[in-house]
């Protein structure tokens, strides 16, 4: 216990005299941005004066403009150009003109290195051998359907991917772009909201996986944001699965389609107030609308959007408010895991991601409308 008390404290002495050389020393790319003046210097105070003022200057820098608590350092626009730099997120030779966008085709999207890693992601070996052993699971059921999915799973290699939404290594290939566009996305704006989204609809907490119609979520979220005030925003993400255990009174388990979005340059606050104002809560969901900052590593946070990994959470309703309910993800020997399986190459991989006032051009993520109407909020 000492020895692993007094490598805590190494460690945080560590980060401290590295803070402390930070502040030193400004970093180059940083003591080289312009300044740019904050929504107080401009003699900008209120939320309405903000969306004028954005709306009337379309062209202008707005990365490093920001308010009270929310000022990021480094600079936001230092370290997105440091990120495309590694990842490649500014390419032009990679494009798709064709209208179904299969990203898993490319197998650029397939090769870790052209992508920052992320911790505890598998490589490509491990992926594959997780489709293998995938197949080999749903191959023991012996049903048509389950075959069918595991031949797919099988057939997946270099130069001929299967697509499935049940391939580790295609569902991978799809994160990447995601991954990739977001960034994209997310050099344009000087601030990134990540909300997460439970619709209370009882279509969105089926009991039976089968029921789950993901055009029809995606419809119902769109009506909620539309509900919400935010029919001209611009929201980019994903759509999870979970098997949701509800123990306590009256316990159940439910399957829950739940939504990862992004944002850009909006109040966090007006955000979240008016979503929950749209999205009741039940006696399943205490908290259906959840808004944070995207700050320091935006990469980690998209690769969570899109996953790969499903999971299982437990949630004890007569534990302490604010317990965090446990979570196990639901791997092969898990009894759920074929049907799941089955499912996913049902929905398929592109159908999981969810555009609002953005659309896939040549393989890459365009915002629609007028720059100042994707900033009002």
């Amino acid at each position: 216990m000492n020895g692993a008390l007094a490598k805590l404290v190494r460690r945080r002495k560590a980060v401290l005299a590295a803070r402390a050389r930070r502040k030193a020393s400004p970093s180059e790319a940083a003591s080289k941005e312009p300044k740019v003046k904050s929504w107080k210097e401009k003699g900008i105070s209120n939320q309405a004066d903000i969306e004028s003022h954005i709306a009337a200057r379309p062209d202008e820098n707005f990365e490093t403009l920001t308010e009270g608590r929310q000022a990021q350092s480094p600079s936001m626009s230092s370290r997105r150009l440091r990120m495309q730099s590694r990842t490649g997120a500014v390419r032009s030779e990679h494009s798709d003109t064709a209208e179904n966008f299969q990203p898993w085709r490319d197998e650029y999207f397939h090769r870790d290195d052209n992508f920052i890693r992320i911790t505890g992601q598998k490589g490509p070996r491990a992926r594959a051998r997780l489709g293998v052993s995938t197949a080999v699971r749903l191959e023991a059921l012996n049903t048509p359907s389950a075959s069918a999915v595991a031949a797919k799973l099988r057939s997946c290699e270099e130069g001929n991917r299967c697509g499935s939404g049940a391939c580790p290594p295609c569902t991978a290939a799809v994160g990447h772009w995601s991954v990739d566009q977001g960034l994209r996305l997310f050099a344009n704006h000087y601030q990134i909201l990540f909300t997460t989204i439970q619709l209370t609809d009882a279509t969105a907490m089926p009991k039976r996986l089968t029921a789950v119609g993901m055009e029809q979520q995606k419809n119902l979220l769109t009506a909620a944001l539309t509900a919400a005030g935010l029919g001209d925003a611009h929201f980019f993400g994903a759509m999870d699965i979970s098997r949701n255990v509800y123990k306590g009174d009256n316990p159940t388990k439910r399957w829950s389609i739940h939504s990862a979005l992004f944002c850009f340059d909006r109040n966090p606050v007006f955000l979240t107030r008016a979503l929950t104002n749209a999205i009741k809560r039940n006696e399943l969901v205490a908290y259906p609308v959840k808004t944070k900052i995207v700050t320091v590593t935006p990469e980690k946070v998209l690769h969570y959007a899109f996953k790969n990994s499903f999971y299982r959470r437990i949630t004890d309703r007569d534990a302490p408010t604010g317990s965090r309910p446990k979570k196990k993800v639901i791997g092969p020997k898990d009894p759920l895991f074929p049907a799941l399986a089955v499912e996913l190459d049902r929905i398929g991989l592109m159908a999981r991601i969810y555009l609002h006032g953005i659309k896939v051009e040549d393989g890459k993520l365009v915002e629609q409308g007028c720059p100042g109407a994707a900033r009002r909020g």
